[in-house]
């Protein structure tokens, strides 16, 4: 003759039978948690917060949203939407030639700013790039000397506040500096400089067209 079981022994399986199916549900999420928040500092930070490296700087948010301002007004100069004057020198020092371009937008502001000169054993030109407040976000310098007749190149990538994100070099100039000091990265004394008459005493005017 057949025993129905007892009620206790059904209570406990299926109290057995609940504890198994909750730890199925919780264990992985606890697992998933701590895994998460064991990560390492580097592999949480992404993004436009990450350190800018050797190996990510190319494509860094950072300098991504640089390189837009850099593209931006070279767009608005290439469809002449920029004001642009320009001013040639000789006999600069007693040994160099000097050109020096400004560009602004229609609300004044400087948006590009080149510096050029060439003596006889160099040369180098510098051009300045500026947001649409005014802030230098981006430079770059390329010259030449004779001595090994090998191009040269620095880049140098600011933020919105003017500190450096980053700098990358090819080569050296003749008389380059190990660093280029703020002074002469024009952060804020563009249309000073292009204005400046004491560095040079012969300026080359525009010859007028005839017709």
């Amino acid at each position: 003759m057949r025993t129905r079981p007892r009620y206790g022994c059904l209570m406990a399986m299926t109290m057995c039978l609940g504890v198994v199916l909750l730890a199925a549900l919780v264990l992985p999420v606890i697992t998933t948690s701590y895994a998460q928040g064991n990560q390492s500092p580097s592999s949480v930070t992404s993004g436009e917060h990450a350190k800018i490296t050797r190996s990510n700087w190319r494509q860094h948010p950072q300098i991504a949203a640089v390189l837009a301002v850099v593209h931006s007004v070279n767009d608005a100069w290439a469809k002449g939407e920029l004001k642009t004057s320009q001013r040639n020198f000789e006999n600069c020092a007693g040994s160099f030639t000097e050109f020096r371009r400004i560009s602004r937008d229609g609300n004044g502001i400087v948006r590009r700013y080149e510096f050029a000169y060439s003596a006889e054993d160099d040369s180098r030109t510098d051009e300045f790039y500026y947001d649409d407040s005014g802030r230098l976000r981006f430079v770059i310098i390329n010259g030449w000397n004779a001595s090994d007749g090998v191009p040269a190149r620095h880049r140098v990538y600011l933020d919105e506040s003017g500190n450096r994100l980053w700098e990358d070099s090819k080569g050296k100039g003749l008389y380059w500096p190990k660093r280029w000091e703020e002074k002469q990265l024009h952060k804020t004394d563009a249309a000073q400089d292009f204005a400046n008459n004491t560095r040079c005493t012969s300026e080359v005017k525009p010859k007028r067209r005839t017709r």
